[in-house]
């Protein structure tokens, strides 16, 4: 599974979610971490503090080669890759991640979007990032956004399933299945309450 997008949209702390709650379903023999983001300061000891609390292996690709890094990984059931974040204006750079996903070859890829973040950005971010092959989307920070109905707009103009929201910092806690009642009543009453209270937990 690997996690692409924007810088600041939260990948790293969702990869690290996504992580907990399996290891919390099927134990922390079967889930590793591959971290290829060598450029953001501290990126990598992120990942790596988080692999360290949970009993996780860890492997960092230290070049655009991310497939070589997946197969030391590849006696796990599951391999989260947190990528680099990329600007949606830098092209030069998102074709880079274009590279090196389809070198690692995940059966699923999912974009995350910042539901904090500004209309045009995300929109931006859908357009260059539909170059990487995004099966899925995130949507993050909702607790952030100023209404949930983010949610519709972002993931019609994805063109593909949401999969899961993000509602705070907390790991492994706020994560949430994008459930379609839950979603449905979380817009209509403009409270997350709907989607906490849901057992649609990742």
């Amino acid at each position: 599974v690997a996690v692409v997008g924007a810088p600041g949209v939260g990948k790293t702390t969702t990869a690290a979610k996504l992580a907990a709650r399996y290891v919390m379903r099927h134990g922390p023999a079967d889930v590793c971490l591959l971290s290829t983001d060598t450029y953001r300061i501290g990126a990598v000891e992120q990942l790596r503090a988080y692999a360290e609390i949970m009993g996780l292996p860890i492997a960092v690709a230290e070049s655009a080669d991310g497939a070589a890094a997946a197969r030391e990984l590849s006696e796990c059931d599951l391999v989260i890759c947190d990528t680099a974040g990329r600007s949606q204006r830098d092209r030069d750079r998102v074709s880079e991640l274009r590279e090196l996903v389809a070198g690692i070859d995940p059966h699923e890829t999912h974009l995350v979007l910042s539901a904090a973040a500004a209309e045009d950005a995300s929109l931006r971010a859908i357009e260059a990032f539909g170059a990487v092959g995004p099966d899925r989307l995130i949507v993050s920070k909702l607790d952030e956004a100023e209404s949930a109905g983010v949610l519709v707009g972002l993931a019609q103009r994805a063109a593909v399933p949401l999969s899961l929201v993000t509602t705070g910092q907390e790991v492994p806690d706020d994560i949430r299945v994008a459930r379609s009642h839950a979603l449905a009543r979380c817009i209509l009453e403009a409270s997350l309450s709907a989607l906490l209270e849901s057992d649609g937990e990742a």
